[in-house]
């Protein structure tokens, strides 16, 4: 399933990325920071926390 954002959200999020530091421990791409990017920058989340963000806004309101 194809997704689409703004074309400047899009590039933001790439520059983001690129510009990760590579994980301490394992000297490869950090995980952690990739989706923080990906949730942060591009509002991309993954589905399973869907139900435990509705609730944080309730929350919050």
């Amino acid at each position: 399933m194809d997704h689409y954002i703004a074309d400047a959200t899009y590039h933001r999020l790439v520059e983001a990325i690129m510009k990760l530091e590579p994980s301490p421990i394992t000297g490869g791409p950090d995980m952690d920071k990739i989706q923080e990017a990906l949730g942060e920058i591009g509002g991309i989340w993954p589905a399973c926390i869907e139900s435990s963000a509705e609730a944080t806004a309730k929350e919050a309101a």
